[in-house]
């Protein structure tokens, strides 16, 4: 008989992958996590540096500012006008048997009626200088500010007012400005060709500073008069103007070379160079929400005020505010920030809906 085959060997078992070839994948990710974890610890480092540069830049920009001036706004001219008025009031009175009742009584009261001018003509020039807290610069100004136009003969039966009421000899001018430290002659008004002194406080409703010139005329106005104020003043991260007429027009210029419009309304026209700019608005009131004449019986609280504005800013910290010029800024240099346009500014007894002209530096 034949021999049989021999039968084949079983195979070999084969050899276990490493460790490190079965989780080769794990690994690698784990050495990337690792890896950015270092690379944190400068990162933080750094973030530590440059968060203790911004503090110091604030604190010495604050310092620089509150001594020059802030931020500016000039609001006005307004015509006030006192005038009587009677309304009735309940008030405990003592009755004939002698006990307390309740009687419906009429009193007289004075309040303020306001005008704002038919026409206002603003005339602006802010050159800019840089001042210095050891590295750190900020961008101030010095602005010489004329407020011209003409006030219409005040309509008294608009606001249902009798003219007999009316306490012509306390009438005012009066205008609202945020700080008026850096002005170094008296402020006078030219009222028809009169000249009037204006006097420290401002009697616009919602605001405190500012001036106001008394006319101490016993005579009705009962034509249109032309008017004057030169301002003067220090301030280093903007200016705001109301435009209060019916019909305004505003020019500002100024030697900043780098400047940003942007707000409620843009300028009609502007002109950029190396050497500064000078835009130029023109706006009538249908721009707004609020009336030409008001009373104080009637004042409202209003909205934040909208804006237009151009920005005088160093490009090197304000990169979120809108350009027309990308010439460049100094390093070091420092400004005011302003993330959006609804920041509140102004008091919430501000006339509704007011709109405002602004130049920031």
């Amino acid at each position: 008989m034949p021999e049989a085959s021999p039968t084949a060997p079983p195979p070999l078992p084969k050899s276990q992958p490493s460790f490190g070839k079965r989780h080769s994948t794990i690994i690698k990710l784990l050495g990337v996590g690792a890896l950015v974890l270092i690379l944190l610890i400068p990162l933080t480092m750094i973030t530590g540096v440059l968060n203790d540069r911004l503090q110091r830049r604030n604190e010495a920009v604050t310092e620089i500012t509150s001594s020059w001036g802030k931020e500016q706004s000039v609001i006005g001219p307004v015509l006030g006008i006192p005038y009587q008025y009677k309304f009735k009031a309940v008030k405990e009175m003592p009755a004939p048997d002698g006990k307390m009742e309740r009687r419906e009584v009429e009193e007289t009261a004075i309040a303020n009626a306001y005008f704002l001018p038919e026409m206002l003509t603003l005339n602006g020039d802010a050159q800019t200088q840089m001042l210095h807290r050891g590295i750190y610069g900020a961008a101030v100004f010095r602005a010489q500010v004329k407020l011209s136009g003409r006030f219409a003969p005040p309509d008294f039966g608009a606001l249902k007012i009798d003219i007999k009421d009316v306490q012509w000899k306390d009438a005012f001018v009066t205008i609202a400005v945020n700080d008026l430290r850096g002005t170094r002659e008296g402020i006078v008004l030219d009222w028809g060709g009169t000249k009037r002194p204006l006097l420290p406080g401002s009697q616009v409703p919602g605001y405190t500073t500012g001036a106001t010139a008394p006319l101490g005329g016993d005579k009705p106005i009962g034509a249109p008069v032309e008017f004057s104020i030169p301002l003067d003043f220090n301030g280093s991260e903007g200016i705001y103007f109301a435009p209060f007429g019916v019909q305004n027009e505003a020019t500002l210029k100024s030697n900043w070379p780098d400047p940003a419009f942007r707000g409620a309304f843009l300028p009609a026209e502007r002109s950029v160079r190396a050497d500064g700019f000078d835009p130029k608005w023109k706006i009538s009131y249908y721009g707004r929400n609020y009336p030409q004449a008001w009373t104080s019986r009637n004042e409202t609280n209003g909205s934040p005020p909208t804006r237009f504005r151009s920005h005088f800013s160093a490009r090197s910290f304000c990169r979120s505010w809108t350009r027309i010029d990308t010439s460049s800024a100094p390093l070091n240099t420092a400004c005011s920030f302003l993330s959006s346009c609804s920041r509140h500014f102004f008091s919430s007894k501000s006339l509704p809906g007011r709109r405002f002209i602004r130049s920031n530096i």
